[in-house]
């Protein structure tokens, strides 16, 4: 009995892919999280907060930048046929370069960007040092995204892997390095030779990027991408309010500092996140390959299970971690020990939200990617107002319940969404 249970997860495709993948990728995106101790010994807790809040801005508009192209490479490169498959590449690169470097030039060029500081920024920065390392930052992200899902698209999971483990050596190799040998304004360094060495190493894993594309661009196949994308766009900017609200109003209402201890929180609970994009980049393919409905939802169903699972245990472990390395004083215990209290929440919230994402597949499946949209305009309009309502009373407090309240109802909206679409498709 045992044996055949091995030899079920031996044999398991979702499994074995994730394990490979896992094994390096959720290594380069928790390392920020796992050598925090050694970070926080580098950084004083006003540059963490002020560091954590910029890489939370760059971010958030990197994945609004894609424009959702990421979508329309993931379902229509499984949907073509081969031959297709590299004029779709280079059509949505065409396409992402026309609409992105046009935008970044008019941001820059007019200065544009200052007036976007003055919004986001209530306490005073060092802006001028930090605007180029922002620009390279947005540009490396959006991508190294794009490269990271074409190759998980395309089941090339050695190439991932490669890429992950020379961002994971190299940027902190280097990063920790300066920091330490280096005296200086540490959020510029670790800003500027993080994204530069991660620009760099995407660059040199993109040549088997463009070497799948077919010079030729297909209008058709443009207006396809953008129709399945711009409304995942739209999404992502309704996710910035939810997303991004909670550190605005937190760095607008009590500053840096505070802000340190709730991004400590944050990056614990953001192991979640890490954990399962590596799961979902794995399965997406998978799930978008079996049109068979019924089939389609029983597979869903066990996988949400089996997550569920894993993020209860998941949790467990990155409560106990953070709780011993503040005992031993590995993290100043003295200034962030409020993180204990705030770290359960944050957690339940991450989870919920990660289970809410196996439920948003169903939305591309069906190709009704317009409804993420409506649902981001209705929620970003609900944590606005919560955010406001309760970080200026509750602080960090009131920023995690918000955000947990937000979580646990967009699922229940999803969930509603696919049992419509059920209804609609099965006959029962």
């Amino acid at each position: 009995m045992k044996l055949s249970i091995l030899h079920q997860y031996k044999n398991n495709l979702i499994l074995n892919r994730f394990a490979k993948v896992f094994s390096v990728d959720v290594l380069v995106k928790a390392s920020g999280f796992i050598l925090l101790p050694v970070y926080l010994k580098l950084m004083t807790q006003q540059e963490y907060g002020l560091y954590s809040y910029l890489i939370s801005i760059i971010s958030t508009f990197s994945v609004f930048l894609n424009f959702g192209l990421y979508i329309a490479q993931s379902k229509l490169y499984q949907d073509l046929e081969q031959k297709e498959k590299g004029k779709l590449l280079f059509t949505i690169h065409v396409t992402l370069f026309l609409a992105l470097f046009p935008l970044l030039l008019v941001m820059y060029g007019f200065k544009l960007d200052y007036v976007l500081l003055n919004f986001l920024f209530k306490n005073p920065i060092n802006y001028p040092l930090y605007r180029f390392p922002i620009l390279v930052a947005v540009v490396t992200s959006v991508y190294s995204f794009m490269l990271s899902n074409y190759f998980l698209t395309s089941e090339r999971i050695r190439y991932i892997q490669r890429f992950n483990f020379f961002r994971l050596i190299l940027v902190n190799g280097v990063v920790l390095l300066i920091l330490f040998f280096f005296k200086g304004d540490a959020v510029g360094i670790r800003l500027k030779y993080n994204y530069l060495i991660e620009l760099g190493i995407t660059g040199v894993f993109f040549y088997f990027y463009i070497k799948a594309m077919s010079r030729s661009f297909d209008r058709q196949l443009a207006f396809k991408s953008l129709k399945l994308g711009l409304p995942i766009m739209a999404s992502a900017l309704c996710d910035i309010v939810i997303n991004f609200g909670d550190k605005f109003f937190l760095e607008k209402f009590v500053g840096f500092k505070e802000l340190s201890i709730y991004y400590l929180a944050f990056s614990g609970a953001s192991v979640i996140p890490f954990f399962f994009s590596t799961l979902q980049n794995v399965w997406l393919p998978i799930f978008l390959k079996e049109k068979n409905l019924s089939e389609n939802l029983r597979k869903t169903k066990k996988m949400i299970k089996q997550v569920s699972i894993l993020l209860l245990l998941l949790c467990i472990g990155i409560l106990v971690f953070v709780k011993v390395v503040l005992w031993i004083n590995l993290i100043d215990n003295q200034k962030y020990s409020a993180v204990l209290r705030l770290l359960p929440i944050m957690l339940l919230s991450q989870a919920v939200s990660a289970l809410t994402h196996l439920l948003i597949n169903y939305v591309v499946y069906f190709e009704q990617t317009y409804f993420t949209s409506l649902i981001s305009v209705c929620f970003g309009c609900i944590s606005l107002v919560c955010n406001l309502l309760f970080i200026r009373t509750y602080g960090m407090y009131g920023a995690a319940f918000s955000l947990l309240g937000i979580n646990m109802l967009q699922f229940g909206v999803y969930y509603i969404l696919l049992k419509w679409n059920v209804r609609k498709r099965l006959v029962v």
